[in-house]
């Protein structure tokens, strides 16, 4: 078995991520709105109102700030360079959503993360990311024996 294509792949921020961030949001939205019109109480839906709207810009904020820099996969090893650093870590996929990932980095001996790679940020790459992600290398593996057949 022959392992994955080398590939270089820029990891960041990702128009699907902040679009499912607003989907979410706007479902909490429409949640204060059903609770607002089941029982009206001026406080209790000013404070949630209020609640909404920071976690709206918080999320915003995180979305904005998101690091970019490359996952890279060499035939061999993960490596993840973001702000500078370099970790050899492990890639698993969460979401498959065809044109996007959202990827759970797993470096060795540290904290992991959250990536989100798109197709549309290099598409004439993103087969061999999505082949080298699925693929389970094995280095140094002996080759298969072959049962002699009588």
């Amino acid at each position: 078995m022959h392992n994955a294509p080398a590939v270089t792949y820029p990891v960041g921020r990702s128009s699907i991520q902040g679009l499912l961030g607003l989907m979410i949001w706007l479902l909490g939205v429409a949640a204060i709105l059903a609770w607002a019109a089941a029982s009206p109480s001026a406080g209790r839906l000013a404070v949630a109102s209020g609640l909404s709207v920071v976690v709206a810009v918080l999320a915003a904020i995180a979305w904005w700030r998101t690091p970019a820099g490359e996952l890279q996969w060499n035939a061999q090893a993960w490596q993840l360079h973001l702000r500078g650093a370099c970790t050899i870590g492990q890639p698993l996929v969460v979401l498959d959503l065809q044109r996007s990932l959202l990827l759970r980095w797993r470096p060795d001996g540290g904290a992991g993360g959250w990536l989100w790679v798109d197709r549309s940020s290099v598409p004439i790459r993103w087969d061999d990311l999505r082949r080298a992600v699925y693929s389970r290398a094995i280095v140094d593996a002996p080759p298969p024996s072959r049962a002699a057949t009588p």
